[in-house]
């Protein structure tokens, strides 16, 4: 099982003099995999995206309730060290070593 810890900071820019408290949520979500993650993107509260090894990526799209799991035809070998997501369907997975590839 693997655990994945979710930083999500509510931020303003900040400003001299400012008395605004600055909030930073964590959330914690096992998920039941045994490849290693190394790409987080969140899109919003409810949609976030992961990537990791031998290929696979994960996504929710309700807050971290359920996630779905899969692997990128013919990308088994590969290990997705980022991902940059921009909807609950569109994101790109950068894999890093041979073969390099987007």
């Amino acid at each position: 099982m693997l655990c994945i810890l979710v930083l999500i900071p509510v931020l303003q820019a900040c400003k001299p003099n400012d008395n605004t408290i600055y909030t930073l949520n964590v959330y914690e979500f096992n998920i039941n995999i045994t490849n290693n993650l190394r790409g987080l993107s969140v899109v919003n509260s409810k949609i976030i995206w992961a990537s990791g090894t031998n290929g696979v990526f994960l996504k929710t799209t309700d807050g971290g309730n359920f996630w779905s799991i899969d692997c990128i035809k013919d990308a088994e070998k590969l290990d997705f060290i980022s991902i940059e997501a921009f909807d609950e369907n569109n994101a790109i997975v950068v894999s890093a070593g041979t073969p390099a590839s987007i």
